[in-house]
């Protein structure tokens, strides 16, 4: 019987954890926590779907990712365009031979969409010397010629049907006409155009133990048609409404009921 208390004693203290081993371990002072290792993922592919925090893409190897976007995420969209797709508000940057009223004196032939940033900065920009207004006969000073600019605003009025345009910049205002077959290049970090069957390229880093999710850093989408063929691109037609006939005038009369007789009537 004593044997068997001590052996039993002996166990129950070898198997029992100090108390202080029990406690929950506290981060030391500098000492970071764990956090899973996540594994570099780059994929090229195409758009299935935009999801609100993110994008379904099947790369070429045919493997579906869910690939999440933060505001941390560098995003470049892409593509082609025709005049139906510009709108008031965009910006853009084009070449244009400029009078002294600010009017573009030839129709652009090209122009592009972009993203304001520190290595694009609105504003109007001289391709070359600017000439000095040139003195008459009389001594009156002429306008200058036209100088070519480099123009980067926004784009404040822009009608479709005539392609009359109008481009605030810093220094100004100044307006023309697009061509109709004009060129237009699209290169912005918002990816509101982007749609199924776009190309994408894919850097970033794969969720750990999370399969087919992933988290980018950088999402590069080129549009895979043209922008602004669609007719649903146009702005809605805003001309005057037509006004209905209106019926014949009245006058107003001293009868008993006192009511409006017709015209035509005695």
């Amino acid at each position: 019987m004593v044997l068997r208390l001590c052996l039993l004693c002996c166990v129950l203290l070898l198997g029992a954890e100090p108390v202080e081993a029990q406690r929950p371990r506290l981060l030391q002072k500098g000492q970071k926590a764990y956090k899973p290792k996540m594994e570099r993922f780059e994929a090229v592919g195409t758009l299935d779907k935009k999801n609100p925090g993110g994008i379904l893409i099947t790369t070429n190897s045919r493997q579906k990712w869910v690939i999440g976007v933060t505001p941390k995420t560098k995003i470049t969209f892409t593509g082609k365009a025709k005049p139906a797709f510009l709108r008031p508000g965009m910006f853009v940057a084009l070449k244009a031979l400029v009078d002294s009223k600010g009017k573009a004196t030839e129709k652009i032939e090209k122009l592009s969409v972009f993203t304001p940033s520190s290595k694009k900065v609105p504003g109007l920009y001289p391709e070359g010397p600017t000439p000095e207004p040139a003195k008459g006969r009389s001594g009156n000073r002429k306008p200058p010629e036209p100088t070519l600019f480099e123009v980067r605003g926004k784009l404040i009025a822009y009608n479709p049907r005539d392609r009359r345009f109008r481009v605030l910049t810093p220094r100004g205002t100044v307006e023309g006409e697009f061509s109709e077959n004009a060129k237009i290049t699209v290169e912005i970090t918002d990816p509101t155009f982007a749609a199924p069957g776009d190309k994408v390229e894919v850097k970033g880093k794969m969720l750990p133990n999370v399969p087919g999710r992933a988290l980018a850093t950088s999402l590069k989408i080129k549009a895979a048609r043209t922008l602004g063929e669609d007719k649903d691109n146009f702005p809605p037609n805003r001309s005057k409404r037509k006004r209905t006939p209106r019926g014949p005038k009245t006058k107003k009369t001293d009868n008993a009921e006192g009511l409006p007789v017709p015209a035509d009537d005695k």
